[in-house]
């Protein structure tokens, strides 16, 4: 499949949604056509429980959507608003992205910009067996900035070997309202093996 399918792709539900990448292509998820399809995320009220509920259900503290103000590229971006306080770590949750059999090593490449947001995030990323089940999560990987320009962020990691897949996480920590961010081009792509 090639990256320019992957906005085209049918709605499944969170825990069937696979983004496959095949070796020396990229999985992109680029949100022209507008699908939110597989994105969930997870809040939790201090002192209450942890809510997931796909991009598509949540209208508060935050909602989601794609939106054509300013893309990084393309025509599309997608906001992630937050319309109320969100007084605990609120998490952006994208699908499982499936890489080749035999891959080690992979980069995870995204852009993002923000508005009223201070302090920034953190990258998690889970690793996922092929009959999903998780396996571990490397937490906050990378810090990812807080801008009003776009900003290019960049990790590269190797893979479990009982990994097929990887779950990109965004975490934000106490925002306040009105405050958006914005991301495009998130993408995951096997690295080639270097030989000695």
């Amino acid at each position: 499949m090639t990256p320019s399918k992957l906005a085209f792709l049918p709605l499944f539900a969170l825990l069937s949604f696979v983004l496959p990448s095949v070796a020396g292509e990229e999985a992109v998820l680029d949100f022209e056509g507008g699908s939110l399809a597989g994105i969930g995320a997870v809040y939790q009220e201090p002192g209450g429980r942890e809510q997931y509920q796909p991009a598509a259900k949540w209208s508060t503290p935050f909602h989601f959507s794609t939106v054509s103000e300013n893309p990084h590229a393309g025509t599309q971006s997608l906001l992630w608003e937050f319309s109320e306080p969100a007084n605990s770590t609120s998490s952006l949750r994208f699908p499982v992205i499936k890489l080749p059999d035999g891959a080690t090593k992979f980069t995870v490449r995204f852009f993002i910009r923000t508005e009223n947001i201070d302090t920034g995030g953190l990258l998690s990323i889970g690793e996922m067996a092929a009959d999903g089940k998780h396996l571990k999560t490397d937490y906050g990987v990378v810090k990812v900035p807080a801008s009003s320009e776009w900003k290019e962020v960049v990790w590269q990691g190797t893979l479990d070997p009982e990994a097929s897949g990887v779950r990109v996480t965004l975490d934000f920590k106490s925002v306040l309202s009105p405050a958006k961010v914005w991301l495009d081009d998130l993408s995951v792509v096997p690295n080639p093996d270097v030989q000695p």
